[in-house]
């Protein structure tokens, strides 16, 4: 039975070979295949396809939730300069009486 080598593809995909994951695939789903096989192969391209997707959005996820934190610190750095400023006013207000 002939399968797809996850391994060798999904090594091929992280060091950025895509022409050679390219023709892997190729390779594997133009040779002669038994349904069962061509299946089997199909189902493996979909699991990696799947776990790269869950990485892609784990780290969007992490990429946002870091961005959401900084927007909140520079909201927060935000109203402190602007109740100084207001604090600063109103005593050059008083000064000023």
């Amino acid at each position: 039975m002939k399968t797809l080598d996850d391994k060798q593809l999904s090594s091929l995909l992280d060091e950025g070979k895509y022409k050679e994951a390219e023709a892997l695939l190729r390779d594997s789903l133009t040779s002669e295949l038994t349904e069962e096989e061509r299946g089997a192969i199909i189902l493996k391209i979909i699991s990696i396809s799947l776990d790269a997707s869950n990485q892609v959005n784990r780290r969007y996820i992490a990429a946002l939730k870091d961005a959401t934190v900084a927007l909140k610190n520079l909201k927060t750095t935000e109203r402190k300069i602007d109740d100084k400023i207001a604090t600063d006013e109103a005593r050059d207000k008083i000064a000023n009486l």
